[in-house]
Order: structure tokens, then sequence, then C-alpha cells
């Protein structure tokens, strides 16, 4: 139990809603993250990805060639995914 959510990104469309006893409850860390902090965090992450410190698998729902680029883009705009991935 209990863990770190990082939030890397800023999100359109209304204020999303954040289930706070589940916060409370699991003992959650979260943590925003933008501008010049966001780019650091992917060199780290490239940095533990090169190094197979991660398996990222657990979050990739989808993965499509490059000439479904437009259907990936809308299946990640629905929200109802975790990770397309575009292969090319």
């Amino acid at each position: 139990m209990g863990g770190y959510v990082n939030v890397l990104s800023v999100y359109g469309g209304g204020t999303p809603e954040v289930p706070m006893n589940e916060v409370v409850f699991r003992y959650l860390h979260l943590k925003g993250i933008n501008g010049r902090k966001m780019w650091s965090t992917w060199d780290t992450m490239h940095d533990l990805l090169s190094r197979n410190l991660i398996d990222v698998d657990k979050v990739i729902t989808h993965r499509m060639g490059i000439e479904s680029f437009e259907q990936a883009v809308q299946l990640a705009m629905e929200g109802n995914c975790g990770k397309v991935v575009l292969d090319f």
C-alpha cells in the first residue's frame, strides 16, 4: 500500500476529480509537474527505461503502426486506454 502519483500533463475540459479518500486511505503522494521540471523527468525516465529498470508493459494498452496515427490520437483523446505506442 502507498505510493507516488506524478501528474505530468495539463488537462482540458474542466477540473478533474480526485478521489481524496483513495489518496488518504492508500497513503498516496500526489505531485504535479509542468514546465522545466517536466523536461528533466523525461531525462530520468529515459535513463530508467534504457537500463530496463521499469516494466512499461503494465501501462501500455495499445501498440499501433504509424499508419494508424489518427486512430491512435483519437483513442488517446477518448481517455479509455493506458498508453498508446506508435511503432515506426
